[in-house]
């Protein structure tokens, strides 16, 4: 039987205006922790 496959990959980059670092470093670790249970929870690589 003939089958479709497709996979689909989204690389997603955002920056602040004019690149100001507004996120602290006490803050970053956390959500850095954050966005990867987030991506690991949704199974995404």
């Amino acid at each position: 039987m003939p089958q479709s496959l497709a996979n689909i990959l989204v690389h997603a980059i955002w920056s602040t205006k004019e690149r100001r670092p507004l996120i602290s470093d006490g803050v970053r670790a956390g959500l850095h922790g954050y966005l990867a249970g987030i991506l690991k929870n949704i199974e995404s690589p």
